[in-house]
């Protein structure tokens, strides 16, 4: 094993979205430290692995810009108490989960689930399309291209949301799939037609039906913990770090 904790084709993969890449790319950093730490028997490396791994997370912290984590100051040496490495930890956790939590209802904006019916509709649909592919007059390498198209729509289909880009790049590829083949062509578009406007149902419904929550400003999430003091007396208030 290398002394790299991600290598430079999961770094490649990373996402555009800052904060979603530096969660991923702390989870990647996080599951290679464990692996390396269940080998090792040596205080002292375990120590330099999590050194390792505290140095990487925070370069992609200031990176990413991610708040809080930017700014959290990296020990001298190995020899750092371990009370330092939970603390990073749990602010690491506190972002990542934060984050995927807000993550979640932003796609939900974006997505639909579809309802059962609808989505038995467009599974019947499909089926009608691709008998109409097997039987269209075109090449053998455009109905290939087509039932690719529709293979991976229908992979979309299984998840328990459907993506609306996902959806609408199913829609103009297939659009411009058929473009050219004459009357053959008005058939099948008519079913993608059907298929597009199931979804809008779909998504008619949710909307109708979700709860109307008040919108709330937009902040940096804060860390905060309860301080006590040694002593024994009365807990201070929660402050942030």
């Amino acid at each position: 094993m290398t002394d790299e904790l991600i290598d430079d084709a999961a770094i490649d993969a990373l996402p555009d979205d800052p904060g979603m890449a530096f969660v991923l790319f702390e989870r990647a950093c996080r599951s290679n430290m464990r692996s390396a730490i269940e080998r090792e028997d040596n205080g002292h490396v375990v120590q330099g692995i999590q050194l390792d791994h505290m140095h990487d997370v925070i370069a992609a912290a200031q990176h990413y810009n991610i708040p809080d984590l930017r700014e959290f100051r990296l020990p001298a040496s190995r020899d750092f108490p371990w009370e330092t490495f939970e603390q990073f930890n749990r602010k690491v956790r506190f972002f990542t989960t934060s984050y995927r939590l807000t993550a979640k209802g932003a796609r939900s904006h974006f997505s639909v689930e579809l309802q059962n019916n609808h989505k038995d509709r467009i599974r019947t649909l499909i089926a009608h399309l691709k008998t109409a592919v097997d039987h269209a007059e075109m090449p053998d390498w455009r109905k290939d291209r087509l039932r690719k198209r529709i293979a991976d729509f229908e992979k979309a289909l299984d998840g328990k949301r459907l993506n609306f880009a996902d959806a609408m790049i199913f829609v103009a590829a297939l659009g411009a799939g058929l473009h050219g083949l004459g009357d053959g062509a008005e058939g099948m578009g008519k079913i993608v037609h059907e298929i597009s406007i199931a979804i809008g149902q779909s998504k008619e419904v949710e909307d109708e039906t979700r709860p109307v929550v008040p919108k709330l400003e937009n902040a940096a999430p804060i860390y905060q913990i309860e301080y006590k003091q040694a002593s024994g007396g009365e807990s201070d208030d929660e402050i942030p770090f």
